[in-house]
């Protein structure tokens, strides 16, 4: 089944909980974002409010991803509404929604691990010679954006990255190529 076959299935009030939680990450998020936007940057308040808009924005665009995936799947009648469910069905509602309710957490983890890399300088973005300005908070935001909007790509492809790590190591591991 392609991914936009997918059926979801869930109860009444666990759909519900959903689109309130969701719903609720997305208005928090503009919220916090429009409040570091109107606030007077300087050196000593940039790097909270960096971390601040950058979760913000995260969260926002995360909700917006996982709220039109919900809505969607409701308009194509691929949410099912159990109501006397067997134990297997029942793992498969509660992973459902486990699988709605962490994406936000997930997208904040890597947005706290982008700002950290931004911070460190792993990641540049800015000339390495000059001092990091307002300027990184709007980056930061940008990035933090499309991390919230893309965590289950950038999920699959940390995945796969680190899978391929564990695959060269363990064939170096034991005594280097299979070339024989």
């Amino acid at each position: 089944m392609t991914k936009s076959g997918t059926v979801y299935d869930f109860t009444k009030n666990l759909i519900i909980a959903l689109y309130v939680y969701l719903f609720i990450l997305l208005v928090l998020g503009i919220s916090l974002t429009l409040f570091i936007l109107l606030q007077p940057i300087n050196d000593e308040t940039l790097f909270p409010n960096s971390l601040i808009i950058s979760l913000s924005c995260c969260n926002t665009f995360c909700s917006i991803h996982y709220l039109k995936k919900l809505y969607k799947a409701s308009i194509d009648k691929r949410i099912s509404l159990l109501q006397d469910a067997s134990l297997q069905a029942k793992c498969t509602i509660w992973g459902n929604f486990i699988y709605f309710f962490l994406r936000p957490l997930f997208a904040s983890a890597f947005t706290i691990i982008a700002i950290i890399a931004f911070k460190a300088g792993i990641i540049v973005v800015t000339n390495p010679s000059t001092e990091i300005n307002e300027k990184f908070l709007y980056v930061c935001a940008l990035i933090s954006s499309i991390v919230g909007f893309s965590i289950g790509d950038i999920l699959d492809k940390f995945n796969l990255f680190s899978s391929e790590i564990i695959s060269k190591t363990l064939d170096n591991s034991k005594g280097g190529t299979n070339n024989d």
